[in-house]
């Protein structure tokens, strides 16, 4: 839709009608600038959202890049998300934002998502804080969801096995 917008503005400013009243020919360089601008965001849109790096969480939005260095006090979490200017700051109830709390508090916004898929990013977030030799191509890995699967596969079949032997867990009732 954006680049709908923009192409009709580039179309719209490359072939003026032949009179143009002085106000309208003043507003051209404006409508240039607001053209420029959208521009500009539609590329960023391209790289909004969460990255990983050796001991960095980045956190890509609309204006800001926030980068976060992963201590053992780093936790991810949800919240409902709100927006002050789309949502008046009310939660909205079915997408979720991520949260960080740790060495400092603060929600991303640009982070929102249905509650499912930001369960699985949170869920990543807080496996991949607790990593203690993350290399690039590690992070790749966890990034690509490829690494946290394995992870989770193991913890499935060791939970399977433990249960298969009558150890801790097999019996979800609490009479074990």
């Amino acid at each position: 839709m954006q680049l709908v917008f923009i192409a009709s503005i580039l179309v719209g400013m490359t072939t003026p009608p032949s009179e143009q009243s002085a106000s309208d020919q003043a507003l051209i360089p404006a409508v240039w600038c607001v053209f420029g601008g959208l521009v500009l965001l539609s590329v960023r849109t391209l790289f909004i959202g969460v990255y990983l790096a050796p001991g960095t969480v980045i956190v890509r939005s609309w204006l800001w890049t926030y980068r976060m260095a992963l201590d053992g006090d780093t936790v991810f979490g949800l919240e409902a998300w709100n927006d002050w200017l789309l949502s008046r700051g009310e939660p909205v109830g079915n997408a979720q934002m991520i949260t960080v709390t740790g060495t400092s508090s603060r929600s991303f916004p640009a982070t929102g998502v249905r509650r499912s898929r930001a369960v699985a990013q949170r869920d990543l977030l807080n496996a991949y804080a607790a990593l203690e030799d993350a290399t690039e191509a590690t992070a790749r890995d966890w990034a690509r969801g490829a690494a946290w699967r394995i992870q989770r596969d193991q913890s499935k079949l060791r939970q399977a096995e433990r249960q298969r032997r009558g150890g801790r867990h097999s019996d979800r009732s609490g009479t074990s």
